[in-house]
């Protein structure tokens, strides 16, 4: 029942502009008080709505029909809305502030029969937050300069990434907003009347937003601005979408004059979302591209609150307790205050894929308050000690009734010494988590699988040279760079290989343990296939920083307190980082696969990676970018893909494996992230948006 401007002013000039046309047959002219909604659709982003209200100055033809020509003050929709975006699929945007004032326009027709045109420009700003709420202080935002909207003019923006937006006039007619893929739909401008007389004005303007990224294409969109100029309470429209329309039968109608069909008094029926929880009302309006539907806080149009039973403040069940203090609330969000066992309340809540009494085998009745079961797949607990347990975390687990949480065609899940050195699954150093398919150590010597030494006798226990598993020479009695084997498979054996230091040195790889900095910036800087690293005297670190030109052939195995900084250039092989070693990977270029041990720590910034990864003990991997398919965080999967882009904007496709107690985290992005990201923000917005209405 929100009032628009007195009729009364409005009445004396229409009985004037009568008696005037009727004289003299010309065209009426009548200023209107109108409220309406101005809209701004683009790309991907959710709709950002301005209300407005004023008055419009109307000239329409004979009687009253069909208008001519449209005059709008400006100032008549000035508003800063904020929007808040939860939706995953559009991340990394959070949100959109619109801060925006219309300037004054008039809209005609050119000739009888043509759609009203004209130019209505704005003053402000359309600003897409990344990764945080707009409200929040975002660590970074896209710029839209739509002053030009509703213009043929253009406007730029320059920052970290230019945006250019360009606009044309308003018309009742209709436009076309073609996506990137070239599929277009039609958006309809026009004139509603009702008992004779304009009741509703919707004109429309394509918005074309391009960005100076070279492989970016136009952003397609549209403005709408509806106008309503009749009383919504008589009409004729369900203004409110309440399926009741007009004075009396809607309930926010309190005379047939009332311009608005809410009832500002009630939650559930005042247009508002009270509770922010992006719904609102018993009925919500409806919006073709992301249709809303009812706050199901609200019972009724007549509930007072659209908050739910455990967010109310009210003792819903009558126990005594009160929303969160009350045991049947799981989240403020929860709909009913009431208890219900484990077996009868809609959830799945042992993750099983199974439901309550009617599908989870683990209930005996409705009122078992645990779905877990008997079986080894749904008791909840790790039978193979491998760090998870039952369906659908142990990937042994085919199946709620599967006999065995052991997977039989996985060497490190089956109960079985694949190997031969003693050692089984998760008790074998060789594997990375259950999942692992092999239980050799590809870094060891005498768990990898490979005849080192020639000898015929392969690995820990068959060869009688090695002690352990854990040894790193197959060979005892004979060192690395005298055993007649290519050890680093760089094509030089023993001697001629430069990384060998004499007959005594124990492996074909350069060793640098002098606590200085090195700088590997081209073939002849430091010419290696394979590079040791460890600490120098007193424990001092050793540094190596591979530079854009430069290459290591083969595998780096950074140990102890040793640093690598990948700034560039080529890694063709394995990268292992053990002990506390740190390993930061910013560009450059990497074929094998990064391994981490102890407390080691490896961050991923960026370059191109084709290997995989695969973390052990205590360490740490981190990746660092925008990565969809993982939630922020620690990574709680054993095994995987990780799929994004880089802090660089490289693509990242990764498999992964990782014991219990290695961690693989995506972290929260800071403001130099976001900055590098934004590209991929606006390459969200030329994604076609998911259409669902009602037909």
């Amino acid at each position: 029942m929100r009032r628009s401007s007195s009729f009364s002013t409005h009445a004396a000039w229409h009985a004037i502009a009568v008696a005037i046309s009727l004289a003299a047959g010309a065209a009426l002219a009548e200023p209107r008080p109108f409220e309406g909604t101005l809209t701004f659709r683009i790309g991907m982003l959710y709709p950002i709505e301005i209300k407005g209200s004023g008055t419009i100055d109307l000239t329409t033809g004979q009687n009253g029909f069909s208008i001519q020509r449209a005059e709008l003050a400006g100032g008549e929709f000035s508003e800063t809305a904020i929007t808040q975006i939860a939706d995953p699929r559009l991340l990394p945007i959070a949100g959109v502030r619109a801060s925006l004032v219309n300037e004054p326009a008039t809209f005609e027709r050119s000739a009888p029969g043509a759609p009203l045109r004209g130019v209505m420009p704005f003053s402000g700003l359309v600003k897409v937050c990344l990764f945080v709420a707009c409200d929040q202080g975002p660590l970074a935002n896209l710029t839209f300069p739509l002053s030009v909207v509703g213009t043929d003019r253009t406007a730029t923006v320059e920052g970290a990434i230019d945006v250019t937006v360009r606009g044309a006039p308003w018309t009742t007619g209709v436009i076309s907003t073609p996506t990137v893929g070239g599929y277009g739909f039609p958006v309809e401008g026009g004139t509603s009347y009702h008992n004779g007389r304009p009741s509703r004005l919707r004109l429309v303007t394509p918005i074309f937003i391009a960005s100076n990224l070279g492989s970016s294409p136009v952003i397609r969109g549209h403005a709408s601005l509806d106008l309503s100029y009749a009383y919504d309470c008589s009409d004729g429209y369900d203004n409110d979408n309440d399926n009741r329309k007009d004075y009396p039968s809607d309930p926010g109608c309190s005379s047939p004059e009332d311009p608005d069909e809410h009832s500002p008094t009630l939650a559930c029926d005042d247009g508002i979302d009270n509770d922010l929880d992006l719904r609102s009302d018993y009925y919500a309006p409806y919006d073709s591209y992301y249709p809303v539907s009812r706050d199901r806080g609200c019972e009724s149009f007549t509930d007072p609150s659209e908050l739910d039973a455990c967010g109310d403040g009210l003792d819903n069940d009558g126990d005594g307790r009160i929303d969160m203090a009350d045991s049947g609330c799981a989240d403020p969000g929860d709909a009913s205050e009431y208890a219900l066992p484990a077996c009868n309340d809609l959830a799945d809540n042992d993750r099983d894929g199974t439901i309550d009494l009617a599908t989870d085998p683990g209930c005996e009745s409705a009122s078992d308050e645990d779905e877990r079961g008997s079986a080894v797949c749904d008791d909840g607990i790790d039978q193979d000690g491998d760090g998870v347990a039952d369906l659908p975390s142990d990937p042994g687990c085919a199946t709620l009734d599967d006999v065995s949480e052991q997977e039989s065609s996985v060497a490190c899940d089956d109960g079985e010494d694949d190997d031969g050195d003693g050692l089984i699954d998760s008790a074998d150093p060789g594997c990375v988590g259950s999942l692992d398919p092999d239980e050799h150590a590809s870094v060891t010597a005498c768990d990898d699988g490979i005849d080192q030494d020639g000898d015929l006798l392969v690995d820990f226990p068959a060869d009688g040279d090695c002690a352990s598993a854990d040894d790193g020479i197959e060979g005892a009695d004979v060192a690395a760079c005298q055993n007649g084997i290519d050890d680093d498979a760089d094509g030089l054996v023993d001697g001629v290989d430069p990384a060998c230091d004499g007959a005594e040195d124990l492996e074909e790889a350069v060793l640098l343990a002098d606590g200085a900095l090195h700088t590997i910036d081209g073939p002849a800087s430091l010419p290696v296939e394979s590079l040791r690293i460890a600490d120098g005297p007193a424990a001092a670190p050793t540094t190596i920083a591979l530079a854009p030109d430069g290459v290591v052939g083969h595998r780096l195995v950074a140990t102890q307190h040793s640093i690598v900084s990948v700034a560039g250039g080529t890694l063709g092989g394995d990268l292992f980082a053990v002990d506390q070693a740190v390993v930061t990977i910013g560009s450059g270029a990497m074929t094998g696969t990064i391994r981490t041990e102890g407390a080691a720590s490896v961050e991923v910034r960026g370059g191109s990676l084709v290997g995989a990864i695969e973390a052990r003990g205590a360490s740490r991997v981190t990746i660092v970018g925008w990565i969809p398919n993982r939630a922020r965080g620690a990574v709680p999967q054993l095994g995987g893909t990780i799929t994004g882009t880089l802090l660089d904007g490289t693509p990242v496709n990764l498999a992964f494996l990782r014991e219990p107690s290695a961690t693989i985290a995506i972290p929260e992005p800071d403001a130099a992230m976001a900055l590098a990201t934004a590209s991929i923000a606006l390459a969200i917005l030329f994604r076609r948006r998911d259409r669902v209405g009602r037909g």
